[in-house]
């Protein structure tokens, strides 16, 4: 029971220090309210300065447009470089390029040279013993096109 007190006790006062510290703050806010800001003068002439020196820029524009002559702008659809600029860029750049390149280069070599696994598993699948019958399905005999090419002269 005694805890319940201390703990009510410590709760209230810390309640109390809050809406002191609040109060506190709230009359710094309204003394701060009180005080008016004004810039120095100089920097009030400097950003006057810069605001008619755009307003010039702006209205020798405005004239000079008048006098310009219509220049053919690229279409709106085509980006600066060529085709292959653009195809490196859509890819992702110089770092998709070379994954690219390295998952092209890994596709030949299990291609060329199947691993063991590969090989049981088609045998598995097709239902082959061999794999003659595997390169037959799913690969070209380089012997018969060459045969073709020597004959066709």
């Amino acid at each position: 029971m005694t805890d319940d007190k201390n703990v009510d006790g410590l709760a209230h006062q810390q309640a109390g220090r809050r809406q002191q510290a609040e109060a506190e703050l709230e009359s710094l806010f309204a003394q701060a309210r009180d005080v008016p800001a004004e810039l120095p003068a100089a920097l009030t002439a400097r950003i006057l300065a810069d605001a008619d020196a755009v307003l010039a820029v702006q209205a020798n524009d405005r004239l000079n447009a008048r006098h310009r002559v219509p220049v053919a702008s690229p279409a709106p659809g085509l980006a600066r470089g060529g085709f292959w600029a653009q195809l490196l860029k859509s890819i992702g750049g110089a770092p998709a390029l070379a994954g690219l390149a390295v998952a092209t280069m890994a596709g030949v070599w299990v291609g060329i040279v199947p691993p063991a696994g590969l090989q049981s598993g088609l045998q598995t699948v097709m239902g082959t013993t061999g794999t003659e019958e595997i390169f037959d399905i799913y690969f070209v005999d380089s012997s018969d096109v060459f045969e073709f090419a020597q004959t066709e002269g």
